[in-house]
């Protein structure tokens, strides 16, 4: 490990951009719940990365429309007010880091397959259980992994390191980079969300998702949602997370969460049901 590595990294995150203003706004439409479809598309239509990865999402194979969709109101129309507003949240965040390296050993697909599965996890267990904001918990299950996107794109031969290390000595990732850069992707997620002026309850979902017993009591239900989506989006093998399986989930997640043991095979058959869309959605928005 080198010596300054630690605090190289520190200082990268504090060079980051801001946080982008797309993504602040469509922020506010979910925390507006009179916002419409057509507020949205005012917000994203200027917009032409995620413009044109919305379109690439009507047009896949998965919809079968036999007329090509051309237009922003008519892929909303398509896709359905969730489905837009969530590639634009993934796209106008995930697309400020770089993906320079095609052989990376970090496997970028998979990894977006992972965050965009826990995310649409999250908000199917809030609506389930009536228990949390829906669209709050896809906003934290979909980025509780942005720290490894940071040291991919900033450190990328400290992380593949780590991954070969994760390999060869199975362990998880986190372990990992630990003996790599002397912290993980936990603390660096929770750094990158302080300098973009995320919430408390946010950062305590990014930083503890791996102990959520350690989060502070307040954020403990957000903590715990993307703490079980994670382990869940593993077991089913959708996409990337890192961890070596099996993880036993602690026992208070089903207390936290007010969910009984038999509501567990129903969360893990709603991500199945949704795996043939989730790989649509990653080949169309190509992050």
């Amino acid at each position: 490990m080198q010596p300054d590595i630690r605090q190289e990294i520190i200082k990268s995150i504090k060079k980051l951009p801001t946080l982008p203003i797309i993504f602040e706004k469509i922020l506010e439409t979910v925390d507006d719940p009179r916002s419409s479809a057509n507020e949205l598309q005012e917000i994203i239509k200027n917009d032409q990365s995620i413009t044109a990865k919305i379109l690439n999402m009507a047009n896949s194979a998965y919809y079968g429309y036999s007329k090509r969709v051309s237009s922003l109101s008519r892929a909303v129309v398509i896709l359905g007010f969730d489905m837009v507003k969530n590639i634009a949240l993934s796209v106008s965040v995930f697309s400020m880091f770089p993906y320079k390296n095609e052989k990376s050993y970090f496997n970028k697909e998979q990894f977006w397959l992972h965050a965009i599965a826990c995310g649409y996890l999250g908000k199917m267990i809030a609506e389930r259980t009536n228990y949390y904001e829906p669209d709050k918990a896809f906003i934290a299950c979909l980025l509780h992994d942005i720290g490894k996107v940071v040291l991919d794109s900033y450190f990328e031969d400290d992380y593949s390191k780590a991954i070969q290390i994760k390999a060869k000595e199975n362990i998880s990732i986190r372990e990992a980079e630990e003996k790599v850069i002397d912290l993980n992707h936990t603390e660096v997620g929770y750094f990158l969300g302080e300098k973009w002026d995320f919430p408390d309850e946010l950062l305590s979902a990014i930083r503890y998702h791996h102990f959520p017993a350690e989060a502070p009591q307040q954020y403990s239900s957000l903590t715990y949602l993307t703490y079980l989506t994670n382990i869940v989006c593993q077991e089913e093998r959708i996409g990337e997370g890192g961890s070596v399986l099996p993880v036993q989930i602690e026992p208070q997640t089903f207390a936290v969460l007010k969910l009984k043991d038999s509501h567990l095979e129903l969360i893990r058959q709603d991500i199945q049901d949704l795996r043939e869309k989730l790989e649509t959605m990653i080949q169309a928005i190509h992050l």
